[in-house]
């Protein structure tokens, strides 16, 4: 490929745009070899939930699904911002950035006396069932043009997962769902989830997401009153899940008291070491400079402000 890249890559090009303006997907780029990858830590192999499929599709597709991936990132993401407490496959978000978020919440709760109440969510086989038609709605909300959307519907209505087992093959065409594996899959799931993550914000709940996994967060005074208004929050969550053919997870591994324990344990000292790195920078001549020009710009606008006051 890299030798011959010369001669093929014009007609590469105009493979890729036909298929994108027809949106038209040549059957054998659509055809994906499905491996099943066991999930460490089950007790039981025998349920299908133990594995986790993993497509492994024809890189003409995947070199679309790049081409389209950045089109709505640098594109439409730009002007239609995902909501900022999505924390997943996304420049400068993590893990760190969302439990940071949440424990400096919780720790401003605590020390004003205040109730936290949080509830971890995990919206279960949200790959795997969350239908073409809430990704199409989301993508004709942010404008997306009709000629990629209708791209995306062909792509994911006219799948086919082909699976192997000794001599035994099985051919299956998928409606619903993304494929675990996909380029585009990571973006395709987090413009779903963001619809979530907006009603329960809008609603002047505390929400964040990353990936298939949400944290709610309530504060208050009153006890009494914090858990009615969770209640009506995970309400919100069971109306949003019905409407996108999902559900709700009843179990979740990891507890709020975990949770706080990662964050002291590895966020926190992350966070400060960072400080002790760069403090001596402030002993060089070029930073003592730029540092006094900041303290006369203070003193110069905010002049009842003296050298020993904070």
């Amino acid at each position: 490929m890299q030798i011959g890249i010369d001669v093929i890559l014009g007609r590469l090009v105009k493979l890729l745009r036909a298929s994108i303006a027809l949106g038209y997907i040549p059957t054998q780029w659509r055809t994906a070899r499905v491996v099943f990858v066991p999930k460490p830590g089950r007790n039981d192999y025998t349920l299908p939930k133990s594995f986790r499929p993993i497509s492994l599709m024809s890189f003409l597709l995947k070199t679309t699904e790049r081409l389209i991936d950045r089109h709505i990132r640098d594109g439409t993401l730009v002007r239609y911002p995902l909501h900022a407490n999505q924390h997943a496959y996304l420049a400068g978000r993590s893990t760190d950035t969302a439990l940071h978020n949440l424990v400096s919440k919780i720790e401003r709760a605590v020390h004003g006396k205040q109730y936290a109440l949080g509830i971890f969510l995990d919206i279960e086989g949200a790959f795997n069932n969350d239908s073409s038609g809430s990704l199409l709605n989301v993508l004709r909300s942010k404008r997306v043009s009709n000629t990629v959307i209708d791209w995306i519907k062909s792509m994911l209505s006219t799948r086919i997962a082909r699976a192997t087992c000794g001599d035994t093959i099985i051919e299956v065409r998928l409606h619903k769902g993304f494929p675990r594996g996909g380029v585009f899959s990571a973006l395709v799931w987090i413009l779903v989830a963001d619809g979530l993550l907006r009603v329960l914000n809008s609603a002047a709940y505390f929400a964040q997401g990353y990936a298939d996994d949400f944290s709610i967060l309530v504060e208050g005074m009153d006890l009494a009153t914090v858990c009615g208004v969770m209640q009506a929050a995970l309400l919100r969550v069971e109306k949003w899940c019905e409407n996108h053919g999902l559900s709700v997870k009843n179990q979740k591994k990891i507890t709020p008291r975990m949770a706080h324990w990662i964050y002291i344990a590895v966020i926190r000292p992350i966070i400060t070491h960072a400080a002790v790195v760069w403090w001596p920078r402030v002993e060089l001549e070029i930073a003592r400079v730029l540092l006094e020009r900041l303290q006369h710009w203070g003193n110069e606008y905010h002049p009842h402000c003296s050298n020993g006051d904070t």
